[in-house]
């Protein structure tokens, strides 16, 4: 069966921890998604006006929102107002969620943080097109091939 997590798109990682941001990169990208990395909110922004093909998506942990998070998202909103923005949590209560709500975030993911999760998200965001070539994960020993819609 196909992944439903598999794409294409470009993914900014904001992820500060090595041991989860590195290991977690490797996870995203066999998914098929083209994925590079910062490790504090300023290099996202800093990444946002210098790279040459722009992001489709950064998923983020919410701690690095700082105190009520509209700061760093008004901020990627006006430098990327297309960015799709993930983040990750591990606070699933209606308030931290109603708050996430009111600042903007396109998706939001709990921890403990998933690959196969950030990857559904943006297949929300980003409906895969008919005849696309998909990552299949299903063969559980020999990893997974591509195949079309």
């Amino acid at each position: 069966r196909p992944s439903s997590a598999a794409g294409s798109e470009r993914i900014l990682l904001l992820e500060d921890d090595e041991t989860i941001r590195e290991p977690l990169c490797a996870a995203i990208a066999r998914l098929g998604y083209c994925v590079d990395s910062a490790t504090t909110p300023a290099q996202v922004l800093e990444q946002l006006v210098s790279v040459e093909h722009p992001y489709d998506a950064l998923v983020l942990d919410e701690h690095h929102l700082g105190g009520n998070g509209d700061g760093l998202i008004g901020k990627l909103r006006h430098l990327a107002s297309e960015l799709a923005i993930v983040v990750c949590t591990r606070y699933s209560d209606g308030e931290w969620q109603k708050k996430l709500g009111e600042i903007g975030p396109h998706a939001v993911v709990l921890k403990p943080i998933s690959p196969t999760a950030i990857g559904a998200a943006l297949r929300e965001i980003y409906p895969p097109l008919a005849g696309a070539a998909h990552w299949d994960d299903s063969e559980k020993r020999g990893g997974g091939t591509w195949q079309r819609s």
